[in-house]
């Protein structure tokens, strides 16, 4: 394993250079800021000795990546390591400490992280976060091995590590993401100056332990390695279920290494993973979409399992008691499992209900169901002198339980110690895995850290894995955990989760951008020539809002046909409620759903009346407003990233009286973004609307920082409460008039709109419809009452986007509430990109710019990323005051 050095030269013109220690290998590496042009020279030492690390330079392992924090560009690199043991004559490491230098700034270089807690300390680093996350042990990784393929694909792999890494489990692949792709440029002989360095390392994060212990007295080798996928990352309540290109949290691939003969290597893979059908979130189980509009991430997710491990045994330990939550996600688990149509079998074991008191003896219960799917399924073993497979896992276990943590773990350890018991037993060694403290203890150390990672806390029911004994003393200890885990869940899962999506590229503008002038000018090229590519297709879009007063569908048993019915059968339904529920002081404090889902239930009936079947895909509620978005089953499969956000406006953001909800989602390769806001009532409180637009236009962010404005195609529906500034008889008269242009050149929504001071960009149809609001509930009938409020447009549909077109907008006559319902109709164009004709565009766009170079120079006259045409002779001195050897 090569050594690395680090010196930090100039001032504003920062330049961070990275030296190799290996004399048979030497180069220097430097990077500049501000577009960080890296600059690689292979170099030639006169002498063999070690090379003498000049003072106040930084030794260190490798390098993980960069990152963008707070517009400063960092180089990660690997401070401190411990070995862990090796694998197959391989060295093993666990990452124990990582440093942040900044590329573009001195004033982080003496910010020390001993005293992070250090009031005298002014200067706080941004990086401080992911530095104590990427050093708290639970990454790893091997200068010449990839941790990231289990024993079975790595025989079949050929290749640097870099070319032929598994995807799901690299935790710096984002952050890396520039090196890997300008790597793939070079020619074959400069790959080999950085690959055989190992200067960029592909990191892990899970466990890995190996040790050896003798089996009938015969010295042998065991090892666990946990691979934990950065796909659906994050902490427990943070991240749960399945997002919508098939990926689950807490999902993990452990492989068990056993090698009792030589020349021979026993594999066994076993996977857990979160319940892949509804997406649940939160403290409690909130199903948050339908079983219908989950089941093409269901799909995907069993068909990627199916590709990578051929057929699936599901091993469910949720609860099945009749009322429960986990009994409600269990059902739905298996009537996916069911309508998928693929080679997958099930076996639902209550957990709890089975594994009452102190005694886990009930385990052997279990082993028996599945005991004919374990022989079919069967392990690996491997010629390590022909590299060949000798005999195949032919499929793989999936448990779960709720997150896949403490039932798990102990379901996982009986599994394991079965299929090592069996192999022993065909190999005639009378020995028993069951019997060995030493595997016990590997196998409660790898579930004690998977749920550090993922709870903050080792794992329940440990002291069963260590001792087979369920104990008192192992009861207590349980508690003690689930009380830190609260406090880990509630007070700092937050912030952690921050840092994760920083680390894996899910914050905007956290990567940091290696200037590269000839895939700088393909991408322009790419931009300039996207119709070579890609087509376009329409949408149609209903989209509906209506204040209801606070009153249910079955009050006056009224049809919902003149609102929601459409003879073009729209392909999305988006439907705004506001006022769902009463907003009494109690109610405006919590979320009541009953009612929304009362409306939901009857929304979805009237939908599917004419024969074209739709169904949920998800929604939301802010105590009184809510959104819900239907669609065709035929274009389900093809909406992605479905997300649902929030912002309270109400008692300054206290209350959720009044605010927004959104719900984003991708379709094929445009994007929308749908917002129901009901915002601040009373007449002549403009102001105080356009300030609650500006909070939700600002403040509604959904996952990993997305704002409305990115979307491709954005619309706003809701009780906005604008008003008309004219006197309630002069409206009147206007109204029965049917003058509505003048009426609506007093409106307020239409005059801030001029005055750009709400909804700046976003256009409205034109009104040809009465005032929505406000009528005597039941009757066609203006207010009557005391207040005699001034009637006005407080139901609004907004939209911006270059690819829509409204078709209609108008409201229904529908006598429910004190409001009339509003609803309008779009063709919005969808983009449609055809990424196979794209990458074969990208690469004819790069062998041409490649083969004329002198073109690049006219585009640009930056330096080549890596350059290795003047190799030097030596490795620089360090500068000084008089000497700098950059310039």
């Amino acid at each position: 394993m090569s050594n690395f050095y680090i010196t930090i030269e100039g001032g504003k013109q920062r330049v961070v250079s990275i030296h190799c220690t290996d004399p048979s290998n030497p180069f220097l590496l430097t990077i500049k800021p501000y577009k960080t042009n890296i600059q690689c020279v292979n170099a030639e030492l006169c002498v063999t000795d070690n090379i003498k690390v000049p003072t106040g330079s930084k030794v260190c392992f490798g390098i993980l990546g960069m990152v963008k924090i707070n517009e400063d560009d960092f180089l990660i690199s690997i401070q401190s390591v411990e070995r862990v043991g090796s694998f197959l004559s391989h060295p093993l490491f666990r990452i124990t400490a990582v440093e942040c230098i900044s590329i573009n700034s001195t004033k982080y270089d003496m910010v020390s992280f001993d005293s992070i807690q250090n009031e005298e300390q002014k200067i706080i680093h941004p990086c401080q976060d992911l530095i104590k996350y990427m050093s708290s042990g639970s990454f790893y990784f091997s200068p010449s091995f990839d941790l990231t393929l289990n024993s079975c694909n790595r025989t079949r792999s050929q290749g640097h590590l870099f070319e032929t890494f598994d995807d799901r489990f690299v935790w710096n692949k984002s952050i890396l993401k520039q090196i890997i792709k300008f790597r793939a440029q070079l020619a074959e002989e400069e790959k080999r100056y950085i690959d055989s360095s190992a200067l960029f390392v592909l990191a892990i994060q899970g466990f890995v332990e190996v040790c050896d212990l003798k089996i009938n007295g015969e010295k042998s080798f065991l090892a666990v390695f946990s691979r934990l996928s950065s796909k659906r990352a994050g902490t427990r309540y943070n991240v749960r279920g399945i997002d919508d290109d098939g990926n689950v949290a807490n999902f993990v691939e452990t492989e068990v290494v056993f090698q009792h003969q030589p020349d021979q290597l026993f594999s066994f893979v076993i996977l857990r993973g979160s319940v892949p059908g509804l997406q649940v979130g939160g403290h409690k189980i909130q199903i948050t979409r339908s079983i219908a509009a989950t089941q093409p991430a269901f799909d995907r997710h069993f068909e990627d399992l199916i590709n990578q491990y051929d057929n699936v045994h599901i091993i469910d330990l949720l609860s099945q008691r009749d009322g429960n939550a986990e009994e409600l996600l269990g059902n739905a688990y298996r009537i996916q499992t069911e309508n998928c149509g693929m080679p997958i079998t099930r076996t639902a074991f209550d957990f709890h209900y089975h594994m009452k008191g102190t005694s886990y003896d009930r385990l052997s219960v279990l082993l028996t169901m599945i005991e004919v799917a374990l022989q079919q399924q069967m392990y690996s073993v491997i010629d390590l002198k022909t590299n060949e497979l000798l005999m195949m896992q032919r499929g793989v276990m999936r448990v779960n339980c709720l997150d896949c943590l403490d039932r798990t773990n102990v379901v996982q350890t009986a599994i394991v110690k079965y299929v090592l018991d069996n192999f022993l037993s065909l190999k005639l060694i009378p020995a028993k895995f069951s019997d060995h403290p030493v595997f016990n203890d590997i196998w409660a150390d790898n579930g004690d850290e998977l749920s550090r990672i993922y709870t903050g806390t080792g794992a329940l029911k440990s002291g069963f894995t260590r001792t087979g004994k369920r104990t008192i003393a192992g009861l207590m200890d349980d508690a003690k955990k689930s009380a830190q885990r609260f406090y880990v869940n509630n007070f700092t899962d937050k912030s952690k989760q921050t840092t994760i999506d920083i680390l894996l590229g899910n914050i905007p503008n956290s990567s940091v951008f290696i200037f590269n002038p000839i895939l700088n000018s393909i991408r322009i090229e790419l931009d300039n020539r996207i119709n070579e590519y890609s087509t376009y297709f329409p949408l149609s879009v209903f989209v509906a809002t209506w204040n209801v007063n606070g009153k249910s569908p079955s009050i006056n048993h009224e049809s919902l046909s003149p609102w929601l019915s459409s003879e073009s059968h729209p392909d999305l339904y988006v439907i705004g409620f506001q006022e769902i529920v009463e907003l009494t002081p109690a109610q405006i404090m919590m979320t009541d759903p009953d009612k929304r889902l009362l409306w939901e239930r009857q929304i979805q009936k009237s939908l599917n009346a004419d024969g074209e079947k739709y169904t949920l895909v998800t929604s939301g509620q802010l105590v009184g407003a809510s959104l819900c978005i239907f669609a065709k089953l035929s274009i389900i499969k093809n909406l992605r990233n479905v997300e649902v956000g929030i912002k309270k406006t109400g008692l300054k953001g206290m209350a959720g009286n009044k605010g927004g909800i959104g719900i984003r989602f991708d379709y094929y390769d445009s994007s929308f973004c749908f917002i129901c806001a009901h915002l601040a009532a009373g007449h002549g409180n403009v102001e105080e609307r356009n300030r609650d637009y500006m909070t939700i236009s600002d403040g509604l962010v959904f996952k990993h920082g997305k704002k409305i404005e990115v979307h491709d195609n954005v619309i706003w529906l809701g009780d906005f409460n604008y008003r008309i500034d004219l006197g309630i008889w002069q409206t009147k008269d206007l109204i029965s008039k049917g003058n509505l242009s003048e009426l609506f050149r007093q409106d307020q929504l239409n005059n801030q709109l001029k005055q750009g001071n709400a909804f700046k960009g976003f256009i409205e149809g034109e009104i040809n419809f009465n005032p929505t609001y406000k009528y005597d509930n039941g009757t066609d009938e203006y207010d009557t009452s005391e207040k005699q409020r001034i009637p006005a447009w407080t139901d609004r549909i907004l939209f911006k986007g270059q690819n829509i077109v409204q078709q209609g907008y108008s409201r229904a006559e529908l006598r429910l509430s004190d409001h009339k319902p509003v609803k309008s109709t779009f063709l919005i164009k969808v983009l449609l990109i055809d990424k196979e004709k794209k990458e074969r565009l990208r690469n004819e766009l790069r062998r041409s710019m490649n083969s004329e170079k002198s073109e690049i120079g006219k585009i640009t006259n930056e330096i080549s990323l890596i350059d290795f045409d003047e190799p030097v002779r030596i490795l620089p001195l360090p500068s000084s005051k008089d000497f700098q050897w950059w310039n």
